[in-house]
């Protein structure tokens, strides 16, 4: 399988991945389709007869306190024709910061859905989704630690200051800053233990 297309952009918070694959042998790829994506939470959004099939699952609320990135705002398009089977992804990631390892999380669900589409077994690769994505919210959580580790060690400087010169907004700020500084720091130790 190719690998995904990750196509970042500095003012849009969208990530937008697309594959293209062959299912060789395969029958009844549409149906396939819509058993993956509604056995795992995503609502059919187009109709049966439409030539594209979409899903999408989320809302910019659930992006603000979710870790769970399959719970994003999303939506997949996916275009069957013949044996190739085209899947494009939007997820918003409003709200979100998005780690290697939850963008490897949507690599992994649609090489999963991939994998449904060439063996049948949907158990076997609802199964490794779960897995994969409990790893991904232990990490969430570690990192939601360090956040707050990090908004605690620069807010109560920024508390003091505050106070000495009586401009209270600097408090909130400098504990943003600090959780802030610490999840970069976090995914920046990711991407390099990534490569």
């Amino acid at each position: 399988m190719p690998d995904i297309v990750y196509q970042p952009s500095f003012l849009q918070s969208t990530l937008k991945k697309s594959v293209t694959f062959i299912i060789p042998g395969a029958s009844d790829l549409r149906l396939k389709t819509i058993d993956y994506f509604s056995k795992s939470n995503f609502r059919l959004t187009s109709a049966l007869t439409d030539k594209k099939i979409s899903f999408r699952r989320g809302s910019l609320l659930t992006n603000m306190v979710t870790v769970n990135p399959l719970k994003w705002k999303s939506e997949i398009q996916i275009d069957i024709q013949g044996q190739e089977v085209s899947v494009e992804l939007r997820i918003n990631t409003f709200g979100q910061q998005p780690s290697p390892k939850e963008e490897a999380l949507w690599d992994d669900f649609i090489k999963q859905y991939e994998a449904y589409l060439t063996d049948g077994r949907l158990a076997d690769h609802l199964s490794s989704n779960a897995a994969s994505l409990k790893a991904v919210k232990k990490s969430n959580y570690r990192k939601l630690r360090w956040v707050l580790l990090g908004a605690l060690f620069a807010g109560i400087p920024a508390g003091f200051l505050a106070a000495w010169t009586g401009i209270k907004i600097i408090a909130p700020l400098g504990a943003s800053i600090g959780g802030m500084y610490y999840l970069n720091k976090k995914n920046e130790a990711e991407k390099e233990e990534r490569l």
